[in-house]
């Protein structure tokens, strides 16, 4: 027995062995694997490191290159505002020329017209003149007061004036010599204007060529650049690749040194088993013995399989009744955070009702409705008392901010205005107004609401701003859309109000106008 548990003994020794043997073989090859892999990538790029190498030069020189460029944009622009700020005077220069030209025309545009009208008065006292000739009392005291020759009398004596004021239309015009100065000495001054056009095409030729110089050099730099972004891992695995090589091979040393001293061990632990069953083999054992033996192995086998399982069940056990105990420590502690949250969600609760209550009462059915029912009333009256002036009694108006429902037994929110029409004794919706009446009711209600504005606010307006809003009236009715104006002024304490209307009898009306034209802008009192 003691033979046979010796050989157990080593036999189990040879197991770890033989195991460790593995164990050592699957981490040295893991290592020498790794290594391996390490040394085939840094060789791989070292391969890549002259050409890079090659860009990088190629950088320094398009980087190099880009400066340039951009040293002769920025000269470029510089030439660019220079000669652009030089055009610029040649334009003014050239706008001034058409003035003086404009100023020239006008002056002998004028000349000429004094000249024929002067002529044409000449002329025509001339004519009158010869009416003279064939009267016999031409000559006589007489002819001073007739009646039938005074207007030839008073055209015979103007003709020196006439003639006089021909002459001195005909001279020369002082200012018309210095224009004409003024306009060759200006045009002499726009000689180089076309040159400096030129050189402005030449300059946006060079700007643009140089820009599409600069776009080519700078892509091609990005992509060097994205290329050199490997250089530093190349020059760390130049410096690492002897490094890599150096512990390869002593992986290679270490493994197979340690793999020749357990194989070593293995020989010897099976040459030590041999010999005990060498010696085991020369012993006679009792068949009874042997038996019982085999009977005692496997009842202790047989055992230990149930205390196996028996170990098996009590960790299974203990496993899980650590999770029950765990459950129930959570079941505690979320008991006390159920207090919490219940506690929360009350309050939460109050919150919600209390804000909900808060939004319907700040909602159109809550202080919005109670607002418009409150202002209702006054802005009715204010408009009612805008048409009763301006247009008589025929129209007023109501507010309505609630209808009955189709049951008959409950109101809904609504917002209408309601028109009475003395005249015609009926009551409808602003909504069915013709466009002229609608236009006065619409901006009474709209002053009236202004009105209101102003003095539920307490602060001083003094001026009002108004759209064109009388093009649906004919021209009577227009007047006394406009008297409205007047009566809010007067009811608002308003100091003035600017509005728009293409109408011009109401233009009339206004106290003074702001006319926009052609011209530009001009203020009419």
């Amino acid at each position: 027995a003691s033979l046979e548990g010796d050989i157990k003994v080593k036999e189990n020794r040879l197991k770890e062995l033989r195991s460790n043997l593995q164990s050592r073989k699957d981490l040295y090859n893991s290592k020498y694997k790794v290594l391996k892999e390490k040394i085939n990538t840094a060789r791989k790029l070292i391969e890549a490191a002259p050409a890079l190498r090659e860009k990088a030069k190629e950088e320094i020189d398009r980087a190099s290159e880009a400066e340039a460029i951009k040293t002769q944009l920025q000269s470029l622009d510089e030439q660019f505002v220079s000669k652009s700020a030089r055009l610029s005077e040649f334009n003014k220069t050239e706008s001034l020329i058409k003035d003086k030209e404009k100023e020239l025309q006008g002056i002998r545009l004028f000349q000429r017209h004094s000249i024929e009208m002067a002529g044409k008065a000449l002329k025509d006292a001339e004519k009158t003149a010869r009416k003279l000739q064939s009267v016999p009392c031409s000559a006589m005291d007489i002819a001073q007061t007739c009646m039938f020759v005074k207007d030839a009398v008073d055209a015979k004596k103007s003709l020196p004036s006439l003639m006089e004021a021909l002459a001195k239309a005909s001279e020369s015009v002082p200012r018309e010599g210095e224009i004409s100065a003024e306009i060759v000495r200006l045009k002499i001054t726009m000689i180089e204007k076309p040159s400096v056009e030129n050189e402005i095409k030449d300059i946006l030729k060079g700007k643009e060529s140089s820009s599409g110089k600069l776009k080519a050099i700078e892509k091609e730099l990005a992509l060097i650049r994205e290329a050199l972004k490997s250089l530093p891992e190349i020059e760390l695995s130049e410096k690492s690749l002897p490094e890599y090589e150096a512990q390869l091979q002593d992986i290679y040393n270490e493994g197979n040194a340690v793999i020749r001293e357990i194989e070593d061990g293995i020989k010897d632990v099976e040459a030590e088993i041999e010999a005990v069953r060498n010696e085991l083999s020369k012993i006679v054992i009792d068949e009874t013995l042997a038996e019982q033996k085999k009977k005692l192995q496997l009842h202790s086998l047989t055992v230990r399989n149930d205390l196996e399982r028996k170990r098996k069940e009590e960790a299974e056990i203990r496993k899980t009744l650590g999770a029950v105990e765990e459950t129930i420590r959570g079941i505690e502690k979320s008991k006390d955070g159920l207090n919490i949250v219940q506690t929360k969600m009350e309050y939460f609760n109050t919150e919600i009702s209390e804000w909900a209550l808060l939004e319907r009462s700040l909602g159109n059915d809550g202080l919005i409705a109670l607002g418009i029912d409150d202002a209702g009333p006054t802005i009715s009256a204010i408009a009612n008392d805008l048409l009763l002036t301006c247009f008589g009694p025929r129209f007023s108006v109501r507010i309505d901010t609630q209808s009955i429902k189709a049951d008959r037994r409950s109101v809904k929110e609504v917002f209408d205005i309601t028109v009475f029409d003395a005249e015609r004794n009926e009551v409808k919706s602003i909504k069915h107004m013709s466009g002229g009446e609608k236009t006065w009711i619409e901006d009474a209600i709209t002053k009236a609401i202004c009105l209101y504005n102003k003095q539920r606010s307490n602060k001083t307006f003094l001026t009002i701003f108004t759209d064109e809003k009388d093009g649906a009236l004919d021209a009577e009715k227009k007047k006394e859309f406009f008297s409205m104006k007047k009566r809010v002024l007067e009811i608002g304490g308003y100091e003035r109000e600017f509005c728009i209307t293409q109408t011009p009898e109401l233009q009339e009306l206004a106290d003074g106008r702001i006319v926009f034209s052609e011209n530009g802008i001009s203020l009419l009192t």
